[in-house]
């Protein structure tokens, strides 16, 4: 790392990264929440019990589930989830959120699907501010300790050159 022209390594350099890391953090959470504000305010204020009924590859090696549920009117509607996930079997329950004038662009409401991206996005938040914060504390503790023994070398040097 290079400030004011001059390479910074070893402990003087764990605050600064600590602080790329906590200015990173920050922004995830960020955007996890204008996400969050945005997935709730995106109309999809109807509720129903989907079903698992089969799954679709559509890129990659995990598949896709295919959910079917039931509109508020009677309608049967299935559709797509683009969250992959192993973790569902045929068969499984998985609440549903809808918009009425448009069920056909339902996602399952939970963190494999409406709430994927603030959930993603805040985690990875904490996590750099986690990280980021440890590097501050880690590489302030190194330094703190650095100029304390050099003190302690400078006290002693001056008492030996005493006698």
């Amino acid at each position: 790392m290079v400030t004011n022209g001059r390479r910074v390594t070893g402990p003087r350099a764990l605050p600064i990264v600590g602080m790329v890391f906590i200015v990173l953090g920050l922004v995830a959470l960020l955007v996890a929440g204008i996400s969050g504000l945005l997935t709730l305010n995106d109309g999809k204020s109807a509720h129903a019990d989907g079903v698992v009924v089969g799954f679709k590859n559509l890129s990659g090696r995990v598949p896709n589930p295919v959910i079917a549920f039931t509109v508020s009117n009677g309608e049967p509607m299935t559709f797509t989830n683009a969250v992959a996930s192993s973790n569902w079997k045929v068969g499984d329950h998985q609440p549903i959120a809808y918009n009425p004038a448009r069920p056909s662009e339902a996602v399952i409401e939970g963190v494999g699907g409406r709430w994927f991206f603030s959930f993603l996005f805040g985690l990875l938040g904490g996590a750099f501010l986690l990280i980021g914060g440890t590097l501050r504390a880690v590489g302030s503790r190194l330094l703190r300790r650095r100029a304390n023994a050099k003190q302690g070398l400078a006290a002693l040097l001056s008492k030996l050159m005493e006698d």
